[in-house]
């Protein structure tokens, strides 16, 4: 798990299984402990409960023990402290239909592009001299009207280097339907544009990291009537 310092782990649990200990450890520390209980899932609103660590500063390892078949998962952490860029937190919905945060680390650039249509109209006054009407041509008035404008926001995020086991989070971010970017502590929904991406390896490219290109899912300016 990669997460920006001062940020939130959530780990998700499938509520119709088994129970679950949960335990957020700076080696063999424990900072905080939480268990996961199996119930009957009645509706979709109680399938997954997230657990939630808050300021993952001090947390370096999650040790998860199923409590009924004794097996035990040790999730690294990777807590990230950025101090040039302001990083961004991507949230998806990932293949078993629940929450994951990804965050990009370096550079962003946003662009706005805007779309509208135009047509002409008559800038002549007419005003009277010596009782004589007389046509007067007005430079200050706008010769070309426009109207229906559209205008939308994009942008571009750069994770920054990433171990090979993250693609597989790139994999489902691509495939995901729903996305959101957190941006100065503002939620925005968005859809992402890069259809296509080649997937890095160590060997192949040492260094692996990606460029990821959003929409936002909606306009600058209102044009639902």
């Amino acid at each position: 798990i990669s997460v920006l310092k001062g940020e939130d782990i959530n780990i998700p649990f499938y509520l119709g299984g088994d129970d679950y200990s949960i335990e957020f450890r700076k080696n063999t520390t424990i900072l905080q402990t939480s268990t996961v209980t199996s119930v009957g899932i009645n509706n979709t609103n109680t399938t997954v409960n997230y657990i939630t660590h808050t300021e993952a500063d001090e947390v370096n390892n999650v040790r998860i023990l199923n409590t009924v078949t004794q097996e035990e998962i040790i999730l690294d952490v990777e807590v990230v402290t950025e101090c040039i860029y302001e990083s961004v937190k991507v949230t998806f919905i990932n293949r078993f239909g629940v929450l994951q945060d990804f965050f990009c680390y370096k550079i962003s650039k946003e662009t706005i592009k805007t779309k509208s249509n135009e047509y002409n109209v008559s800038v002549l006054n007419e005003t009277l001299v010596n009782n004589v009407p007389s046509l007067v041509y007005d430079p200050t008035q706008h010769n070309t009207i426009t109207y229906a404008k559209v205008s939308n926001k994009s942008i571009e995020l750069n994770t920054g280097y990433m171990p090979e086991d993250n693609n597989v989070i790139i994999e489902e971010l691509i495939n995901s339907e729903y996305v959101w970017l957190t941006i100065d502590n503002e939620i925005k929904p968005v859809n992402i544009n890069t259809k296509s991406i080649k997937l890095m390896t160590k060997v192949n490219d040492q260094l692996i990291k990606y460029k990821l290109k959003f929409d936002f899912s909606y306009s600058e300016i209102q044009a639902i009537r």
